[in-house]
């Protein structure tokens, strides 16, 4: 569903008077419906860093002889980070036949063996990275040309714009109830009707867990020896 039919099927199941056609221009009762619907949005979002429909990924070449780069700036540039990058998704190639994953480093074991004497300033083919406490991407050693460094990251929550076709980005399809039934719970509190509190809280907790089950990485648990 589009934002118009969000609001409208919103509209609907608090038993909504009147109609609306156009989301920019709503008034009164729609106009909070409206606004609930983006915050409902936005609150998802919120709920977990590691949503996969809020996953993307990304490309960057490095600079000879510089092995510290920040997402928001060139050469990546990347204006929706989060702060949360997908672990062990960076890899690199000089040319697509010889990609490799870079090995992943805590940051103070990084810094002990790569930012210190004569390491700090080696140049070769980057085998090593890691994210700095301010979210900068350090590689090691430092790169001897240009590579091309391939990753994953989250992005960061987003409201949709004020208009009729906008969507929830990302979102799949089947989930967008979720976004109506939060709002039929702020309605609820709003107008004191407990009984639209009730189906909104029932069908959203239903939903919630539904996208949970398909939207989040699996938990994978590792045998272990007792």
């Amino acid at each position: 569903m589009n934002y118009l039919q969000l609001v409208q099927r919103a509209g609907l199941e608090v038993g909504a008077s009147g109609s609306i056609t156009d989301v920019s221009a709503a008034t009164g009762e729609f106009l909070r419906i409206t606004n609930w619907i983006n915050q409902a949005w936005l609150e998802l979002q919120m709920e977990h860093n590691d949503w996969l429909f809020m996953r993307k990924s990304a490309t960057f070449s490095t600079i000879a002889g510089d092995g510290d780069y920040d997402i928001t700036a060139a050469p990546i540039s990347i204006a929706d980070f989060s702060g949360d990058y997908v672990t062990n998704s960076f890899r690199l190639y000089d040319n697509i036949g010889d990609e490799q994953y870079l090995i992943q480093m805590d940051y103070d074991s990084f810094r002990d063996q790569w930012l210190f004497g004569s390491n700090r300033t080696s140049q070769s083919r980057p085998q090593f990275i890691a994210v700095a406490p301010d979210k900068k991407l350090l590689l090691a050693q430092l790169p001897d040309k240009v590579y091309t460094v391939v990753f994953d990251y989250f992005s960061v929550p987003t409201l949709m714009t004020v208009a009729n076709n906008s969507v929830p980005t990302g979102l799949p399809d089947r989930f967008h109830m979720a976004l109506v039934y939060k709002v039929m719970e702020w309605y609820a509190s709003y107008e004191n009707a407990p009984e639209v509190a009730t189906r909104g809280s029932m069908y959203y907790s239903f939903q919630l867990d539904s996208l949970r089950q398909n939207q989040l990485p699996p938990v994978i648990i590792e045998a272990g020896f007792i």
